[in-house]
């Protein structure tokens, strides 16, 4: 296996994971009842773009962090 396909199966694998956690959860949510126009579907709305979306970027943008930092501790004590 040539590296970039090893980097493209990284990176596919990755986008599938974040595109599937939102989804994820104590409360369930549905896709279709994102889109529909149900007040009593606005909990869901709410939830998945005040809750889990943030959660979700801030995971990302702490773990990017936390990488580059352990990339320059190798690349400073080696």
């Amino acid at each position: 296996m040539t590296t970039k396909s090893k980097l493209f199966l990284c990176a596919l694998f990755t986008t599938l994971i974040l595109l599937g956690l939102p989804w994820l959860g104590g409360e369930p949510i549905s896709f279709s009842a994102l889109w529909s126009q149900s007040p009593t579907l606005d909990i869901d709305h709410r939830i998945l773009w005040s809750l889990r979306i943030p959660r979700l970027l801030f995971v990302v943008a702490v773990g990017g962090s936390l990488a580059m930092l352990g990339a320059s501790y190798q690349i400073l004590f080696n």
